[in-house]
């Protein structure tokens, strides 16, 4: 049987990530957890679940998802936040995915669960990535901003899984505003670093085309009000990331004319 090693970065999470590891019980041979400085119960919980603990100050996504990453030691491994919650059915399906041969990495479906709902709406759309994988045909990129694997090698083959993540992203209006606001800090960061430009225009109708996207096109209109208040932001967002891009190539008080 193959061995899956599963990969997760914290910082205080004593309120969603025994939700986390919970559903993980029976289904993973391995959990490595990297901390860069909770100051809650986050280590002992993630302790007392048998997860492999260990320290690194913070710099980017990638780069401590990558360490975490680096530290695995099974067959397949499998990228999985402090806010995500395996459904029901989807640890099984994922022992099935990885004894056979058909496959060596795999989607899954990871869809926003709201305060107050125990699961998200089957018909919202959500985020559809590469979360599985075997460890010689992958590994977690290098941007600062996102937590994306890349393929090593060429004719990787890549299946679907059935069951979803569900995302216990929102905690709150105040804790989902002020996590979009270090998440287009950090975007900036990257485009700076990689000489990525964004036009001034792209502020224009970042807000409505992406409320359209968000509110119609993925179906967020079926979370209600929640729907709304979550496309409002993620629109803002997409608005927040050109604004700051903007500040940023502007000269600064006391540079015009240096």
């Amino acid at each position: 049987m193959s061995s899956l090693s599963i990969y997760m970065i914290t910082l205080n999470e004593e309120h969603r990530l025994p939700r986390t590891l919970k559903a993980l019980s029976g289904v993973v041979d391995e959990i490595v957890l990297v901390d860069c400085g909770s100051k809650d119960r986050t280590l002992d919980i993630a302790r007392s679940h048998g997860a492999r603990v260990h320290h690194r100050d913070w710099d980017n996504y990638s780069a401590q998802k990558s360490h975490a990453e680096s530290l695995c030691t099974g067959d397949w491994l499998m990228n999985v936040d402090a806010d995500e919650e395996m459904s029901p059915g989807l640890g099984e399906e994922i022992r099935k995915a990885i004894d056979g041969d058909a496959y060596d990495a795999f989607r899954v479906r990871i869809t926003d669960v709201f305060p107050g709902k125990p699961r998200p709406h089957p018909w919202v759309k959500g985020f559809n990535v590469v979360r599985l994988y075997r460890r010689d045909c992958a590994r977690m990129g290098q941007t600062l901003a996102w937590d994306r694997v890349g393929f090593t090698r060429p004719g990787v083959r890549i299946g679907q899984l059935k069951r979803r993540i569900y995302h216990h992203s929102f905690v709150s209006v105040s804790q989902i505003v002020d996590k979009y606001n270090r998440y287009t800090d950090q975007q900036i960061e990257t485009a700076r670093s990689v000489g990525k430009r964004y036009s001034p225009l792209r502020m224009l109708l970042a807000i409505n085309l992406n409320f359209f996207r968000y509110f119609i096109l993925h179906r967020q209109f079926l979370n209600g009000w929640w729907g709304y208040i979550n496309s409002v932001n993620l629109s803002y967002m997409r608005f927040l990331k050109f604004a700051k891009y903007y500040e940023s190539s502007r000269p600064r008080e006391g540079e015009e004319g240096s």
